[in-house]
C-alpha cells in the first residue's frame, strides 16, 4: 500500500513538472512571437512590406601610407634620411542607406550604398619652413586620403530559428578603394655662398586603388529582450574581381649659385586581381510599432569593423638632382598595399510599412 502511494507522489510530482515547463515554453513563444510582430509587424503575418534605413557610420581608416624618403648631401655633409610621418587614421563620418522590401514567405530585395571618404593634412606653411634657418633637410607638408564606397544589389530571405529573426542576403556589389599620399620636402645647402644658397624642393604623390564587381553575401539576426529592444548582429563577405592599380611619382627642383636642376621619375602598374572584404557589425536596436499606419520605426546604435584587401601591385619612382660641385639631393617613393581596416561604429534609423 505504501508503495502504491510513494509511485502516485511521483507520478503527480512528474506531472506537474511536464506541465510547468510546458507552460513555461508556451510563455516564452508567446513572448516572442509578440517581440517578432513588434519588430516586423507584416512579416510576422506574411505581408509583404517595405523599408528604408539610414545609417551614419563613423570609421578609422587603419592602414599603411606610402613611403616617402628625403636624403641631401651639401659638399660632403650628409642630411637624412628622413621619412614621411602622417597617419590617415582619423574617426570619419560616412553615410550608408538601404532601401527593400519582403514579397512573400520570406523573400525580398534590397539596394545599399555607402561611401567613405577621409583625408589628414599637415603642414604646407609655405617656404621656407620656420624650423630650417640654415643648412638641412626637412618635410614641411604631407597629406594622406582614402576612399571606399561599395554598392549592393541582393535577393533576402527571412527566416526565425532559436528565438531570432534572421536575414539572409546574396547579390551583386560595385566596390572602390583608392590610397593617395602626398609629401613635400626643402632642402638648404651650400650656405656660404655670396650669391646664395642652394634650395631643393622635393615632392611626390603615391596612389594604390581597385574597383571591381563580385559577388556579397551576408547573415544577420535580430534577438528581441523585449518588445521594444532587441540585440542585432551581422557578418557579409564579398569578393569582387576587377583592377588593382598603382602609381609612384617623384619631382625635384634645385637652384643655386650653378644653376638650376630638375629630376622627374614616375612608375605605374596594373592588373587583373581581386578584392577580399570582411565586414561584422553588433549593437542594440530599439523599436516601436505605430499600430494606426501598420508600420514601424526603429533605431539602432553598435560597433562596426570591416577588413579590405588585395594582392600588392607595386610601383616605386626614385628622382636625383645635382648643382655640381656643390650639392644633390635624392627622392624616393613607394606606393604601399591596399590592405585597409575600418574600425568604428554606426547609428541609424529607419522605418518599415
Amino acid at each position: 500500500m505504501r508503495v502504491t502511494r510513494f509511485f502516485c507522489l511521483l507520478l503527480v510530482i512528474a506531472g506537474t513538472k511536464v506541465h510547468a515547463e510546458t507552460t513555461l515554453q508556451s510563455t516564452e513563444n508567446t513572448v516572442t512571437q509578440a517581440a517578432f510582430k513588434e519588430i516586423l509587424p507584416k512579416a510576422a503575418n506574411d505581408v509583404p512590406f517595405w523599408f528604408m534605413t539610414v545609417d551614419v557610420t563613423a570609421f578609422s581608416a587603419v592602414r599603411d601610407t606610402a613611403v616617402a624618403e628625403y636624403a641631401m648631401l651639401d659638399g660632403a655633409t650628409p642630411f637624412g634620411p628622413i621619412y614621411n610621418e602622417v597617419t590617415s587614421d582619423q574617426l570619419t563620418a560616412a553615410p550608408r542607406i538601404s532601401i527593400g522590401g519582403t514579397v512573400k514567405n520570406g523573400w525580398g530585395f534590397q539596394t545599399t550604398y555607402w561611401d567613405f571618404s577621409q583625408s589628414t593634412h599637415r603642414g604646407f606653411n609655405g617656404l621656407p619652413p620656420g624650423g630650417l634657418t640654415g643648412a638641412g633637410l626637412e618635410i614641411f607638408g604631407e597629406s594622406a586620403s582614402s576612399r571606399a564606397y561599395t554598392f549592393d544589389v541582393e535577393a533576402t530571405r527571412q527566416f526565425t530559428t532559436m528565438a531570432t529573426l534572421f536575414t539572409g542576403t546574396l547579390g551583386a556589389r560595385y566596390a572602390l578603394l583608392e590610397h593617395t599620399d602626398n609629401s613635400m620636402a626643402v632642402g638648404i645647402a651650400n650656405t656660404a655662398s655670396v650669391l646664395g644658397p642652394d634650395i631643393y624642393t622635393m615632392s611626390s604623390q603615391a596612389k594604390t586603388g581597385f574597383h571591381g564587381t563580385g559577388l556579397t553575401y551576408s547573415l544577420s539576426g535580430i534577438y528581441p529582450t523585449t518588445n521594444w529592444l532587441s540585440l542585432y548582429g551581422g557578418g557579409r563577405l564579398s569578393n569582387l574581381f576587377g583592377s588593382n592599380e598603382a602609381s609612384a611619382n617623384t619631382h625635384i627642383v634645385g637652384t643655386g649659385e650653378t644653376g638650376r636642376t630638375t629630376a622627374n621619375a614616375a612608375a605605374d602598374s596594373s592588373s587583373a586581381d581581386h578584392l577580399f572584404i570582411f565586414e561584422g557589425q553588433v549593437g542594440l536596436m530599439w523599436h516601436h510599432n505605430l499600430k494606426s499606419r501598420n508600420s514601424k520605426i526603429f533605431a539602432r546604435a553598435g560597433f562596426e569593423y570591416q577588413y579590405w584587401n588585395s594582392p600588392d601591385d607595386p610601383a616605386q619612382a626614385l628622382s636625383s638632382g645635382a648643382l655640381i660641385p656643390n650639392s644633390s639631393a635624392l627622392h624616393v617613393v613607394e606606393a604601399v598595399d591596399l590592405e585597409t581596416h575600418f574600425v568604428g561604429f554606426s547609428l541609424g534609423a529607419g522605418y518599415a510599412w
